[in-house]
This record gives C-alpha cells, sequence and structure tokens, in this order.
C-alpha cells in the first residue's frame, strides 16, 4: 500500500513538473545595425530609398510616424541582412523634413535617420552643382530683376556686382505653367564646375508671389518672375 502511494505521488509530481512551462530567456543581439546610419539632403522628388538591417536575430522594423513615407519593400538578403525600401513623397514645402527608421531585436534598437530636402521659398538654387552645394538670396549682397521681350519671352537675373557675378535665365515663357517644360539658355559665372553657358529643357515646378521655380534634374532654381 505503500509503495503504491509512492508511485501515485511520484506521477502527480510528474504531471505537474510537466505543467509549468519554464519561461523562455530573450536572447539579445550579438550584432544589431542599420546601413547607413543617415540619409541627408534627399531630393525633393518622390522617390525611394534603402536602408540595411544587418543583425544575428530576427529584427523588426518600423517607421516613426510620417504620412509623407512609409515601407513599401523588405528583402532578406542573407547573412542576417534586411534591406528596407522606404518610398518619398513630393517636399514642395519650404523646409526640409526628418524622419527615423528603428529597427528592434530583443531589448535592443538601433535608428537610421534621414531628411528629405524642401522645393525652398526664397530665391537662388540648390544643389546646383550636384552635390547639395545652395545659394541663398542676400537681399544686402545680391540683385534680381526681369526683362520682358515682345515675343513673350522673359529673361530672370541675378547679379552680385560687388564680385561681378551673374546668373541669367533666358527664354522662360511669359504663360509658364506647373507642369510644364522650357528650353532655356543658362549664362553663369558663379558656380565652379557648371558650364558658363547651357541649354537644357527644364521643368517649370511652381509659380507663385512673383517667383518662378524651375530644375534641372535634382537642381532646382527659384527666380524673379
Amino acid at each position: 500500500m505503500f509503495k503504491r502511494a509512492v508511485h501515485i505521488g511520484a506521477f502527480f509530481l510528474f504531471l505537474l513538473s510537466s505543467c509549468v512551462q519554464v519561461k523562455e530567456v530573450e536572447k539579445e543581439p550579438a550584432v544589431l545595425k542599420v546601413v547607413p546610419e543617415s540619409l541627408s539632403g534627399e531630393s525633393w522628388r518622390p522617390h525611394e530609398i534603402k536602408i540595411m538591417v544587418v543583425c544575428d536575430l530576427d529584427a523588426e522594423a518600423e517607421l516613426e510616424e510620417a504620412p509623407w513615407a512609409s515601407i513599401i519593400g523588405s528583402e532578406v538578403t542573407g547573412n542576417g541582412q534586411t534591406t528596407i525600401t522606404i518610398g518619398l513623397e513630393l517636399n514642395d514645402g519650404d523646409a526640409p523634413r526628418t524622419s527615423f527608421l528603428t529597427a528592434r531585436c530583443g531589448k535592443s534598437s538601433v535608428t537610421a535617420t534621414f531628411v528629405q530636402s524642401g522645393l525652398g521659398a526664397g530665391l537662388g538654387a540648390t544643389n546646383f552643382d550636384g552635390k547639395g552645394g545652395s545659394l541663398v538670396f542676400d537681399e544686402l549682397k545680391y540683385q534680381t530683376s526681369v526683362r520682358r521681350y515682345a515675343d513673350g519671352t522673359v529673361d530672370s537675373r541675378i547679379l552680385y556686382p560687388l564680385q561681378e557675378k551673374f546668373i541669367i535665365f533666358k527664354g522662360l515663357p511669359q504663360n509658364a505653367a506647373p507642369g510644364g517644360k522650357a528650353n532655356l539658355t543658362l549664362f553663369q559665372n558663379w558656380f565652379d564646375g557648371v558650364p558658363f553657358q547651357s541649354e537644357n529643357e527644364m521643368e517649370i515646378i511652381k509659380i507663385a508671389d512673383g517667383k518662378i521655380w524651375i530644375s534641372d534634374g535634382d537642381a532646382v532654381y527659384v527666380l524673379k518672375y
């Protein structure tokens, strides 16, 4: 009888131990990083950027709430690497805007920062050299003027009299409209590495407050109009 009781007790201890779940220890990654950690001066145009998450464990990535940016793709490329594709919408505002991609694994996290340039508001030029260089109109140093011709075309100029520098756009249409294009001639001696004279088909982005925004690729010029 005693042996039977022992067997029964052992049986119930076995059942009790089998019902107790061992709490799984949360693992921490040995490697967790994002590449690149920051992107600055992204174009104001709608486009995509890619950020790679590197982790030896499964990681989750999410964007800080930003209505102008969204994750549109995620591709595992092997060796603990996942490439996140982020779509950026048009930024036709005055100022740059910033958002963040955060990758989390266990209790660890790492963040990538990206900044999208704005179309801008003041007279001048942005990214004229293809490397993010800019010219901000200084009312104390620079002058601007517009010349209109009988055929309806318009010339717009930005001048720096003290240093004899100039930017002259010739051939702007009188009735320009956003979304249209115009064949323009640019004369300039302001920017190193940019030809003195060039002829290009440029896009008309915006017209407001006596100004016109035109672009040559990612370069944007804001001129009196």
